[in-house]
């Protein structure tokens, strides 16, 4: 053996739920699992004592956009910010001291739910204060409403894209919806293919520390939207040099048609690639976010009827996108929060199905918060994959009720209800909109509650997991969301060493104490890419 990891308490998660003492490592594959005293018989190159602590596959997380978190980390974070006055301040005080990047000011991370008073917007009156010297550009913390500063907005304006979108601009204030929110990405100074992978080295490691080995990444407009395949080449040539410490299965997500149909073109389709970089779904986003009120619902939105939300395209677009996918060999996972947006998709995809005779498609809504019991019952039927995000309740409980009525509450964040129906989920974070800190996620869907254990008893506590399911989430469903659990998301003789060590048995403390638990250890392919 190359490595015997020994005198650990090592769950496997496979379908006998087995626990092992040891496990045995060659060239990146569990060649034994077993108990101390059979590992003792065994000559290996490194032994190392796992002094009775917890091992777990390597967790997943199956909805990020980790090109655009690490790229963001050198903006102005606003996720602290309570009020507009703060924003401005924080705003001011980065622009004294940094060097605009890619030529614009960028910040991300506001959310008015969190200001103490006025809970408002930005507007290009407050982003003006900060500069107009420079374009500004602040988006919202869902990633699906944007601010710009004057000089921004005439930028924008400035695009032949502009007047395609015109109704998801508010010119008067400045403020960005939807697709509108990608319009300053392709106006902004480009960054390079070498920076770029010094970017995804730093936010690989910061995935290794929270104990994930593989990712389904929406990354192809991390760049900007013609880039996509300066992207795959950047993944591509870190695997070769052997600094890609993470598994990527690629969301393919694409601003322009033309793009699109290029993609197509080249004869690219799901499952194409190596196990380190494969090509995952067509990604669409559908409708926005709830805390935006832009997720798109059948019915108006309690605390402001004028609006049901707001959608990227219609049914006739989307079924003509889906019906390529299908041609082309692809999964889909289509972004889906309000409850018309996820009939529109599953629509979609049994017209899809029915056309092409599909019987294990996998596809996917990403997401799947307002859904209610029919909806979830075409889901089941047709094989629909939940791609959920525990964490976001954190944010979202302050303000669900709020939004949508009380009476519409009943198959929201249905978790518990999907698993028990037979649905396929699968968890991620949807980072940078969302921590993809894996343990932080187990915890909000096991007690229902937020980032700091509240509610007491939980916010929707008919829909906790077990911890086993929740573990599941981010393990072997997650496998099963890339059509990979026979390859990888268990610890059984073949498959992949991706092994995560955490310094709590999870299993054996308070469900209320998860949270307090960290990652010791990430290996992936029996390397160790992470040790605290």
């Amino acid at each position: 053996m190359d490595k015997i990891l020994f005198n650990g308490v090592i769950k496997s998660i496979d379908d006998k739920d087995n626990v092992y003492e040891a496990v045995g490592i060659k060239d990146g594959i569990i060649e034994f699992l077993g108990t101390n005293e059979e590992a003792s018989q065994i000559s290996a190159k490194e032994k190392i004592d796992l002094r009775g602590r917890l091992v777990l596959p390597g967790f997943m997380d199956t909805h990020l956009h980790m090109l655009y978190y690490s790229i963001l980390k050198d903006n102005v974070d606003l996720r602290d910010c309570t009020s507009v006055e703060a924003i401005i301040e924080k705003g001011k005080n980065f622009a004294e001291s940094n060097v605009p990047s890619r030529g614009w000011l960028l910040g991300n991370g506001w959310n008015q739910n969190n200001f103490e008073q006025e809970k408002r917007l930005l507007t290009k009156a407050d982003l003006d204060k900060i500069s107009t010297d420079y374009p500004v550009f602040y988006s919202r913390v869902c990633e699906h409403t944007a601010a710009v500063n004057s000089l921004g907005l005439k930028k924008v304006l400035s695009m032949p894209e502009a007047k395609e979108l015109e109704s998801y601009i508010d010119k008067e204030a400045g403020i960005l919806y939807e697709s509108a929110c990608m319009l300053p990405s392709k106006i902004m100074s480009e960054i390079s293919i070498e920076a770029a992978k010094e970017y995804v080295v730093k936010g690989v490691k910061d995935l290794n520390k929270c104990g994930i080995t593989t990712i389904h990444s929406a990354d192809f407009l991390g760049l900007q939207a013609n880039r996509w395949q300066e992207v795959l080449r950047i993944f591509q040539e870190l695997e070769a040099e052997g600094r890609l410490n993470v598994r990527i299965y690629e969301q393919c997500m694409f601003l322009d048609k033309e793009n699109l149909k290029d993609f197509f073109n080249r004869g690219y389709k799901t499952g194409d690639g190596s196990p380190m970089v494969k090509i995952g779904p067509l990604k669409l986003i559908l409708d926005g976010s709830l805390g935006g009120r832009t997720a798109a619902m059948k019915e108006p939105y309690a605390d402001d009827p004028t609006t049901k939300g707001l959608l990227n395209f219609g049914y006739e677009e989307l079924l003509g996108i889906v019906d390529r996918a299908y041609e082309n060999g692809f999964q889909l996972a289509i972004h889906g929060i309000g409850d018309k947006a996820i009939e529109m998709i599953i629509d979609a995809y049994e017209v899809m199905d029915k056309k092409y005779s599909v019987k294990d498609r996998r596809n996917g809504v990403v997401h799947a918060q307002f859904t209610n019991k029919e909806l979830l019952r075409r889901m089941k039927e047709g094989n629909v994959l939940a791609l959920i995000q525990p964490i976001f309740i954190d944010d979202d409980m302050k303000v669900a009720e709020q939004r949508v009525g009380k009476e519409r509450m009943e198959a929201v964040y249905a978790w518990k209800t999907m698993r028990d129906m037979g649905i396929h989920t699968a968890g991620g974070s949807d980072a940078p909109v969302a921590s993809f800190e894996v343990l932080k996620n187990i915890h909000c869907a096991v007690n229902s509650q937020n980032l700091k254990s509240q509610p007491v008893g939980g916010w929707q506590p008919n829909e906790k997991l077990s911890l086993d399911e929740a573990v599941r989430l981010f393990t072997i469903d997650s496998a099963y969301a890339s059509f990979e659990e026979q390859e990888k998301g268990s610890l059984e003789i073949g498959k992949y060493a991706d092994m995560v060590v955490l310094d709590k048995n999870i299993y054996e403390i308070n469900n209320e104490d998860i949270i307090n638990t960290s990652v010791e250890m990430t290996v992936l392919n029996g390397n160790i890419v992470y040790e605290k």
